[in-house]
């Protein structure tokens, strides 16, 4: 998932935000174009503008149609040794607008909003090859990708964007037939809900997003949470992230998620993931109804996962709002991942049952229908090392949380859930996993 090169270009302008001329011929520095509104009136395939300087309350939105191709795309990036800034659009609108265009980059820009909780950056309309590599953004709302398929966010640097106190704005959202995105190699922190979003949605009609790729991040995201593949999400691949104290301060008290990554959706796989100090789950997965549309967790693999001192479980397996188990959260295959350290603090009584804290966390509570009795939905649990501590085997390792009405608690230490359940098999809760650094 390197980054793809970008075709020479075949014809140049320049854009000067501070000192150029709208009325000027563009053509070289000396003449050097001003506004985003001239650079949206000019794409031509091919056409690349280098820009440098400051750009103020502007907003770049090109007609409909403007279009790239692949071997001639159209790009603007900063110009070689200058630095280039862009801050707020127009009032309650974004400042760059990608709406049913194709094949634009956007490279090396620095955006910093001065009004509070402004808006960015939007890929919609049907647009589709969209690359936005290494920016630095800050201080917006999500970078948003609405019916965007085969989109690229790269490199950048994203902070402090949405609202943690109203648990709001992400760093990256994806929704509505945004299929085929690549979220790769970036530094995320201080988002308001979620660092990265995938299959987002505000009503059950949206499409789903398929096969989106998040891999290589960074997410620092402390006031809420990390990855989540909501229940529009279909066969992404999450994978090589390092996830870390995910909504540790007390901006997000009471808020929102916090977990290192969510699972809502089908079909994913999420492996080689580092998740560590959340103040929720490692990786928590669920089947839920939101917006009058039901996201069932079934078909995902997660393996060769790491999760370590996380307030929560490792591994959270949940079912809410009156679902059948069986059918809205099965067949997952959850397979040689490691925790250590997780869920083994008194911040958390509410994880606290039969004198212990537990390594996989099961709530069926709010599940209309529980997993048939002697089995768990279909769903594999196999060669994991989860222990909260060297000195902790065959404790408290799973519960099973039901109503009184399905029979109530299930309680296990590992030997007992293996023999208890034929889908669960070979894993460990003994001995120090020797981390070269717990960070």
């Amino acid at each position: 998932y390197a980054a793809p090169s970008v075709p020479a270009a075949t014809s140049t302008r320049y854009v000067d935000g501070t000192s150029g001329s709208d009325a000027a011929d563009g053509l070289t520095a000396g003449t050097a174009w001003r506004t985003l509104e001239k650079i949206a009136a000019n794409g031509a395939a091919g056409r690349e503008f280098l820009c440098w300087g400051t750009f103020n309350n502007q907003q770049f939105f090109p007609v409909a149609g403007t279009n790239g191709t692949a071997a001639n795309k159209i790009v603007m990036k900063k110009r070689s040794g200058f630095s280039w800034t862009v801050t707020d659009g127009p009032l309650n609108d974004y400042v760059f607008v990608f709406r049913d265009v194709d094949h634009w980059v956007l490279d090396g820009v620095e955006m910093d909003a001065t009004v509070a909780d402004d808006y960015g950056i939007v890929v919609d309309g049907g647009s589709t090859f969209v690359w936005l590599r290494n920016l630095t953004y800050r201080d917006f709302f999500d970078i948003n990708f609405n019916n965007a398929p085969d989109c690229r966010v790269e490199d950048c640097v994203i902070d402090h964007n949405g609202n943690g106190i109203t648990n709001s704005g992400d760093g990256v959202f994806a929704q509505n037939g945004s299929h085929r995105l690549v979220v790769a190699r970036n530094t995320i922190t201080k988002c308001g809900h979620m660092a990265i979003t995938v299959g987002g949605y505000q009503s059950a009609g949206e499409a789903t997003c398929d096969d989106c790729v998040v891999v290589g991040n960074q997410i620092n995201n402390v006031w809420a949470g990390g990855i989540s593949l909501n229940g529009k999400a279909n066969r992404a691949l999450v994978e090589c992230n390092d996830v870390w104290d995910s909504g540790i301060t007390e901006v997000t008290e009471g808020a929102g998620t916090k977990n290192g990554i969510s699972i809502n959706g089908t079909d994913s796989i999420v492996r080689y993931n580092r998740i560590w100090g959340c103040d929720a789950d490692g990786i928590n997965m669920q089947a839920l109804v939101f917006a009058a549309f039901t996201e069932v967790c079934t078909g995902n693999e997660v393996y060769h996962n790491t999760m370590f001192s996380n307030r929560g479980s490792p591994i959270a397996m949940i079912v809410s709002n009156g679902l059948n188990a069986n059918t809205t959260f099965a067949n997952n295959l959850i397979r040689n991942n490691l925790g250590w350290k997780n869920n083994e603090t008194a911040d958390d009584p509410g994880r606290f049952y039969n004198s212990s804290y537990q390594d996989i966390w099961i709530d069926l509570f709010g599940a209309g229908t529980v997993w048939t009795a002697g089995t768990i939905g279909g769903n594999h649990i196999k060669n994991n090392r989860f222990s909260r501590g060297a000195a902790d085997p065959d404790g408290g390792w799973v519960i099973i949380v039901r109503t009184a009405g399905a029979g109530d608690n299930l309680y296990y230490t590992l030997s007992q859930f293996e023999a208890a359940y034929p889908n669960v098999s070979g894993n460990t809760d003994s001995g120090d996993p020797l981390f070269v650094s717990e960070v």
